[in-house]
């Protein structure tokens, strides 16, 4: 085989992993993949149309990230955080996310702040057309939208991480009727960037992480086993 046909088969190999990777990340987002729902290779190669071998780099990918569980012949689960684990997440949430707001409101631009405020345009909407599931999604997606604007590559890095392990928490923990970001937390977020105020984004962005930790109910956990087509309708 020459250089660019193996090359091309590598692409390939890769591309089909991250389609599984990237539709498990919305699924989880979109509520359709609860914790602990079993994930066989066999089904998600049938849904995505791709190998086996790339559903396992894709679980292996999403492993690393905290969101799927694996263990030796058995087969993966989304992943199951504790009532434990969702504190700890939350406690570095609340130590790294308020130290990135800050940087943002003093280096924020035009550009940005057009962007943010299109954001919460958009999570407005989804609260006025009813729809709480994708209210929350964007609500999450916020975060990952602020944290865009930083420069800190690695700071980014971890907050996408950890917004997504936040949306597994959400699934398990939720209490019911709740949208989990207060639309009031994110406007006064705004305001912060606006102003270019370091501190008071900090200290906004404080106050709402322990806004959203209040609408968890941790002695709750609720199982769910959703059929895998319906879950990537409209993902694939």
């Amino acid at each position: 085989m020459s250089d660019l046909k193996i090359r091309k088969s590598a692409n390939a190999g890769r591309d089909g992993a991250n389609a599984v990777y990237g539709g498990i990340l919305e699924a989880i987002s979109r509520q359709r993949l609860a914790p602990g729902t079993k994930l066989p290779e066999e089904g998600l190669s049938q849904v995505f149309g791709v190998s086996r071998a790339q559903v396992r780099s894709a679980l292996a990918n999403l492993r690393q990230r905290g969101l799927v569980q694996m263990e030796p012949n058995k087969t993966a689960q989304i992943s199951e955080p504790s009532a434990s684990e969702v504190l700890e997440l939350f406690s570095v949430r609340s130590w790294l996310e308020p130290e990135l707001a800050a940087e943002v409101a003093r280096n924020l631009t035009d550009e940005q702040d057009a962007m943010l405020k299109g954001h919460l345009q958009k999570e407005q909407a989804a609260r006025d057309a009813g729809d709480r599931i994708e209210a929350t999604r964007l609500a999450g997606l916020f975060h990952t939208a602020i944290a865009s604007c930083s420069s800190n590559a690695i700071a980014r890095k971890y907050i996408e991480e950890l917004v997504d392990r936040s949306f597994l928490a959400i699934y398990l923990y939720q209490r019911v009727g709740e949208v989990m970001c207060v639309n009031e937390d994110h406007s006064n977020l705004l305001d912060a960037f606006a102003a270019r105020d370091g501190d008071a984004a900090a200290k906004s962005m404080r106050e709402h992480l322990a806004h959203v930790l209040t609408r968890l109910d941790l002695e709750t956990d609720e199982e769910s086993s959703p059929d895998l087509t319906e879950a990537f309708r409209g993902i694939v």
